[in-house]
């Protein structure tokens, strides 16, 4: 019974903690007005700009993956926090593209050991059905953390300017990056030993892993194009931006549930319905 607290209890701190992913990510897609207004960016700079966060990913994931065998998976996972927060406070302090894609690349650098980490982390204390459930409640942290950002970005960029929105949300990384290495805890036995370094794979593992990634990919930019540019699309129409970014918030506020729901062990008929 102890053990299954804990594993919840480490569940919840890590959905904290990964919120603050998408919470920073979300910084560039809510300010895009005042940028485009007061630095005279372009609608294909602002792209960019929102695009720089995942572009370490496509170079960094397999060394980020190895560095877990010579460091703590909290501390790596803390480190690459503070790392988006430094990244967020670069941005907040830019007057240009330059700078705010410096702040956007060394936010990615981090982006790629927190995720590839609170998913070890998550892997490490759930096993069997539950593991689904788990996974799910962890994923829906991210747009847990867009929905934040698209109401509470979007206010801060009106009310105080568009550098508080960086300026808040490192705040959070850093706070959850000090939670992470003080109060995260392995598991207290590991059922698995440690398997040789190796990036090897079969043939079938490839196609099938080249299949997810690329289903992932595309769902991710849809995305991320609806987050950044509907909102605007509504404001044309004379909404306000406030108003708008609530309203586009709605599918990730409902995405929460839905997908920790279709992650939950249930028999067949939910399993079927989840995935039509």
């Amino acid at each position: 019974m102890r053990d299954d607290r804990a594993r919840w209890a480490m569940l919840a701190l890590l959905f904290t903690a990964r919120t603050g992913l998408s919470f920073q990510f979300q910084t560039m897609g809510s300010v895009a007005d005042p940028l485009i207004g007061e630095l005279h960016l372009t609608f294909t700079e602002i792209g960019t700009l929102i695009g720089l966060f995942m572009l370490p990913g496509m170079f960094l994931s397999i060394p980020a993956g190895f560095a877990g065998r010579y460091a703590p998976d909290r501390m790596l996972a803390a480190g690459g926090l503070v790392t988006m927060a430094v990244g967020g406070v670069v941005a907040a302090t830019a007057d240009g593209f330059a700078g705010l894609a410096a702040g956007r690349l060394i936010g990615g650098v981090g982006f790629v050991l927190t995720s590839l980490y609170f998913t070890k982390m998550v892997v490490d204390w759930f096993a069997g059905r539950e593991i689904a459930t788990a996974m799910a409640v962890l994923v829906m942290s991210w747009p847990f953390g867009i929905a934040m950002g698209q109401v509470g970005h979007a206010w801060l960029a009106a009310t105080y300017g568009w550098r508080w929105p960086f300026a808040v949300a490192s705040l959070y990384c850093l706070v959850v990056a000090g939670l992470v290495f003080v109060a995260y805890r392995p598991p207290p036995v590991s059922a698995t030993a440690p398997a040789a370094a190796s990036i090897r794979l079969t043939g079938r593992e490839w196609t099938l892993t080249a299949i997810a990634a690329i289903v992932w990919s595309a769902f991710n930019a849809a995305y991320v194009v609806y987050l950044s540019f509907a909102p605007r699309v509504l404001v044309a129409g004379g909404d306000t931006p406030v108003h708008a970014a609530s309203v586009i918030s709605l599918a990730s506020w409902v995405m929460i549930f839905s997908a920790t729901l279709c992650g939950s062990p249930v028999g067949p008929s939910r399993s079927a319905w989840c995935s039509a």
